[in-house]
């Protein structure tokens, strides 16, 4: 990796390697349909509301998530990712526990037929609160 006044500068190969290694992290059972699907759920939690509209409610989701498997599942990950929904728009305490049940129920499926939906979710925040 090369330097350039404090920018560091890798290859196309690294990068690409880099890029895949984060999709595979997040959206493990394939970009397109896992992203649909998370997408679809978003937008039945948050989408009525401006503030939570489905495109930053999935920013804000992808990267709560990418926190939270670099972390490990657990109470690192959790804490976390919630560190991490707080930084971006996140401040409600109510609809942070959305977004983390989410993704804890998100990350534990084995296929797409077991995704979560978003009563499953309203489900595990309750439980979680």
């Amino acid at each position: 990796m090369g330097m350039f006044e404090g920018w560091p500068f890798v290859s196309r190969e690294e990068r690409e390697r880099r890029q895949k290694e984060y999709a595979d992290r997040v959206f493990p059972f394939g970009v397109d349909a896992q992203r649909e699907r998370t997408a679809a759920v978003l937008r039945e939690l948050f989408g009525g509301e401006k503030k939570y509209d489905a495109q930053d409610a999935l920013f804000c989701f992808i990267s709560a998530k990418a926190a939270y498997a670099q972390a490990g599942e657990g109470g690192d990950g959790y804490a976390k990712a919630g560190a991490q929904l707080r930084k971006l728009r996140f401040k409600q305490p109510d609809k942070i526990a959305l977004m983390l049940a989410f993704i804890e129920l998100e990350s534990n499926i084995a296929s797409l037929d077991d995704y979560p939906t978003a009563d499953d979710v309203r489900r595990r925040a309750a439980l979680s609160s």
